[in-house]
């Protein structure tokens, strides 16, 4: 993906400002809003296999005013991959979308926007997160498109099987390996933290889905094994988009020991359709780095680990970004 600026939507920003006041907390205030997320985020490090405690109100207002948003925008970067690459679940093909895990519904939003007319699914356990996700689409004059239901209620019929895509984001993290239900849906697109275990558990995940012939569409340019996991024990495959933060979020971030002036994630698009060939075509897969006397960047192309290098005496570097996919 290219270097342009991602930026969330004005309306999206006053749904969340009206959400945030039934929380008796406004975006302007910065400090309490940083001391929720960075609550939050020692959950999530001290806890890593536990589920979001969203009964607690400084999880729901980490998530609306921070992990929400950002979730957003690194599912709205995904879905722009996906159409550019023509992916089924942009078609008319996929009738219904399932997002396991939904949350608020962060990571099937941006495809409810640019897709009203298909149905959509969410599995969540918890009812706050239910309720909050509702009425988000509510002010959207969305949420008659969806049907909510908990894990244990749901059930892929077998002539559904060919018209459903699953959207799995930041739920796997919660999972050993996707559950049988899934295998049985023809397309996935799933989306995680671009921490070295999730990126390689994504890798194997890819691996399980060649193996039950899912095709891969990005960000592989290929069908091989990845050498990012069959020849090393610590590289795993993330993205990079970056963003035109608003000015709430920058003062938020002011207060934290994390910025996000790029966002980084891990994800994967596959389906039971073959996927086109692109003869000629490369994923760079890492970030430039400069050495003595050169630049190197990864790319993707095949099972071997690969590199562009460009030698600084023969001129200016060209500036491609992670994730570009690009002609040799």
């Amino acid at each position: 993906m290219s270097a342009k600026l991602f930026s969330l939507p004005q309306s999206l920003e006053d749904i969340l400002s009206s959400l945030l006041a039934d929380e008796k907390i406004k975006l302007s205030e910065s400090a309490k809003i940083a001391s929720c997320i960075q609550r939050l985020s020692d959950h999530y490090i001290s806890k890593p296999q536990a589920t979001t405690p969203w009964d607690e109100s400084f999880t729901r207002i980490a998530y609306l005013a921070y992990y929400f948003p950002l979730n957003f925008l690194r599912a709205q970067a995904v879905l722009e991959e996906a159409q550019a690459r023509k992916f089924p679940a942009t078609t008319n093909k996929i009738e219904e979308i399932i997002d396991f895990g939904s949350g608020l519904g962060s990571g099937s939003l941006p495809w409810m926007i640019a897709y009203p007319n298909k149905k959509f699914h969410f599995i969540e356990s918890s009812r706050r997160a239910r309720e909050l996700h509702q009425k988000i689409l509510a002010q959207l004059c969305l949420e008659k498109n969806g049907k909510w239901s908990a894990e244990a209620q749901f059930q892929v019929k077998p002539d559904d099987v060919n018209h459903v895509a699953s959207v799995f984001s930041y739920s796997l993290t919660e999972l050993q390996t996707l559950p049988s239900w899934a295998l049985q849906n023809s397309e996935f697109i799933l989306i995680e933290p671009s921490t070295r275990e999730d990126g390689r558990k994504l890798l194997q995940i890819r691996e399980e889905l060649l193996a039950k012939t899912f095709s891969l569409w990005a960000p592989s340019v290929h069908q091989l094994s990845c050498p990012l996991l069959t020849q090393s024990k610590t590289d795993w495959c993330h993205d990079r988009i970056h963003l035109d933060p608003p000015s709430w979020l920058a003062a938020i971030e002011n207060h934290l020991p994390f910025k996000n002036r790029t966002l980084t994630f891990s994800y994967l698009l596959a389906s039971r359709t073959e996927a086109p060939i692109w003869p000629g075509k490369i994923r760079l897969v890492g970030d430039q780095m400069e050495e003595k006397g050169k630049t190197r960047q990864m790319v993707c192309r095949g099972d071997q680990r690969e590199f562009l290098a460009w030698l600084h005496r023969d001129g200016d570097i060209p500036k491609l970004h992670r994730g570009d996919l690009i002609d040799l």
